[in-house]
């Protein structure tokens, strides 16, 4: 088991494009999902002292308080809500395929141990094996 970790490791490092690629996507589809509640705080603390420390990371209770109370003119919580629940659906469901089609060609690099593998390698395999990993999606 330990020589199997050790080659898997040596294999990841040679394929860090792999990994930036990944990282990238995942921090792509995550901005979306931020943006409604940093509207939200922007929105609601602008032009007061709280803003800024709202915006260097102190969250206040009692601005969540007023904002579940319904304190603020225009915002609630329901409408910022309805689109943050919304855009988590619809991107999760974009980054589930994505994942899917990243799993497969990952899966395929894997197992192509007669070479060193290429990004060509990665990509042929996402379109040979993302019927099978979409099928196993469904079904799981």
């Amino acid at each position: 088991m330990f020589k199997s970790l050790v080659a898997g490791l040596a294999q990841a490092g040679r394929l860090w494009r792999l990994g930036v690629l990944l990282l990238f996507v995942s921090t792509l589809f995550s901005i979306p999902l931020v943006l409604p509640i940093f509207w939200l705080v922007f929105q609601s603390t602008k032009g007061t002292a709280m803003a800024q420390q709202m915006m260097a990371g102190n969250l206040d209770f009692f601005w969540f308080a007023d904002l579940v109370n319904q304190r603020f003119d225009g915002i609630s919580i329901e409408t910022v809500g309805l689109l943050t629940i919304g855009g988590l659906l619809l991107i999760g469901l974009i980054y589930l395929l994505l994942q899917t089609l990243f799993s497969a060609g990952i899966v395929s690099i894997v197992t192509a141990n007669d070479r060193e593998p290429r990004m060509w390698d990665f990509w042929a395999g996402c379109g040979a094996f993302f019927g099978r990993f979409f099928r196993l999606m469904i079904f799981s």
